[in-house]
Order: C-alpha cells, then sequence, then structure tokens
C-alpha cells in the first residue's frame, strides 16, 4: 500500500510529456547538442525537428516540455551561443593592450565564431523573421547590448589614445556583423566563382586580414 503510494506521487510530480529517462541523461542538453550538430552539418539550412530529436534519442514531446516549440529551442541555442561570445568579450576588454590590437583579435574572433557555428545567421535570421517583441528584446539582451557595450567601451579607449575616431557603437556592430557574417552565408555562391568545391583555408585567411584591414582603417581618426 505505502509503495504503492510512493510511485503514484512520482509519477503526479512527473508533467505530462515528459517520458520516463535515465536518471543521468539531460533531455534538453541532448536537444541543444543535437541542434548544434545538425545545423552545423547542414550549416544552417532548414533540419526538421523530428531530425533533430531523433539525432537527440528523445521524443518530439520533449521539445514543447523543454523549449514550447521549435522557435524556443532555437532560441536556447541561439542565447547559448551569446554566452560563449559574451565571456570572449569581457577577457579582450580586461587585456593589457592598445585599442587597435583588441579590435584586431576581436575581428579575429568574431570570423572564427561564425566558422565554428555556421548556422549562426540563419537562426538569427529565422529569430528575427518572427517578429515577436518578447523574443526580440531578448535577442537584443542577449547578442545586441554586450557587443555595443563592448564597442563602446573600445571605441571610447581608441579616441582617448588619439587612434579612433568618435564612432556610434550601434551603427559599427551592424557594419562588423554584416561584414563577418555576409562571407559565411554568401559561400555557395563564393564557390561557384571560385569553380571549386569549398573554400580553402588560405581564403578564409585572406578574408580574416582583408576584413580586417578594412575595419582598422575604418576607425582611424581623420586625416587633414
Amino acid at each position: 500500500m505505502s509503495t504503492g503510494l510512493a510511485v503514484a506521487r512520482r509519477t503526479k510530480k512527473r508533467r505530462p510529456g515528459r517520458p520516463v529517462s535515465e536518471p543521468d541523461f539531460d533531455s534538453r542538453d541532448a536537444l541543444l547538442r543535437s541542434a548544434h550538430h545538425m545545423f552545423s552539418e547542414s550549416r544552417g539550412l532548414p533540419v526538421p525537428l523530428s531530425a533533430i530529436c531523433a539525432h537527440a534519442g528523445v521524443d518530439v514531446a520533449m521539445v514543447h516540455y523543454h523549449f514550447e516549440n521549435r522557435l524556443g529551442l532555437i532560441t536556447a541555442l541561439f542565447e547559448k551561443l551569446c554566452a560563449t561570445w559574451a565571456a570572449d568579450l569581457d577577457n579582450l576588454l580586461a587585456l593589457d593592450a592598445d585599442a587597435e590590437t583588441k579590435l584586431e583579435i576581436h575581428m579575429r574572433q568574431m570570423i572564427r565564431n561564425f566558422q565554428r557555428y555556421p548556422y549562426t545567421t540563419r537562426v538569427m535570421t529565422e529569430l528575427v523573421a518572427s517578429s515577436k517583441p518578447a523574443l526580440a528584446k531578448r535577442m537584443s539582451s542577449n547578442f545586441l547590448k554586450p557587443l555595443v557595450g563592448f564597442y563602446e567601451r573600445l571605441i571610447a579607449q581608441g579616441v582617448a589614445a588619439g587612434t579612433f575616431r568618435q564612432i556610434d557603437p550601434v551603427l559599427f556592430f551592424f557594419s562588423v556583423i554584416g561584414m563577418c557574417e555576409f562571407y559565411f552565408v554568401s559561400q555557395p555562391m563564393l564557390i561557384a566563382g571560385r569553380r571549386g568545391n569549398s573554400v580553402d583555408a588560405d581564403m578564409e585567411a585572406a578574408f580574416v586580414a582583408h576584413t580586417t584591414a578594412l575595419v582598422l582603417s575604418g576607425v582611424e581618426p581623420a586625416r587633414n
């Protein structure tokens, strides 16, 4: 009698749609890891939610349990990326270096992040296209504000040293992100133009050097 009551209580605590699994299995983390893997493999092309769940080894109901829907899963994945980038920004600001060196390092980091997470642009586009005010606010808090805050402090350091001109950090954010991410969005076109099967490491290194030089030249004070 008492054993049956204990089982009933344990069952009652479990929310509807949540399957019984191993005690050490984190289904939420499994979905996020699966989404990262499959979006990386597809380089940001659409991936069915059912395929993500199958790869994670969980039922589709778990998406609704943890994230409500596909959009919620993608939002959580994007916020996870933002958290890793935020740590890089804090470490870079604390570096004992001039503003030009920090900006050069930052440009390499940004391009490396787009290489590491080739689905970033696709995810951002899907989130922006949802046009939900609450979601837009979350994206601003997790992606735009940390970067704009970083640029504001970095620009102030450069202006104080006389090596940067005064720049609107919000406009600078859109310029830097646009320059970095379009290279990866347009790679099929770039590959076709180069008549090859892929963009090699030398081409990517050249892009890093080219983009960094453009940005560094663009922030210099006006010459009389």
